[in-house]
């Protein structure tokens, strides 16, 4: 699911053409994403046409 709106721990909320800025990218990375209900933890995607999607958890078996 694509989010249009992403809240930073650093107390930011970022839409997807910030993830075009390398500043504000280095920032969503470091301080990490939710989204704006601060529920669920949010990756930027940084492609042609960028956006946010929930992170998936990896399960090692």
């Amino acid at each position: 699911m694509k989010h249009l709106k992403a809240f930073c721990y650093n107390g930011k909320e970022y839409e997807p053409s910030d993830i075009k800025s390398r500043n504000k990218l280095v920032e969503m990375k470091y301080y990490r994403l939710t989204d704006l209900n601060r529920e669920n933890i949010l990756i930027a995607v940084n492609s042609e046409t960028p956006y946010f999607r929930y992170k998936t958890l990896q399960i090692n078996v």
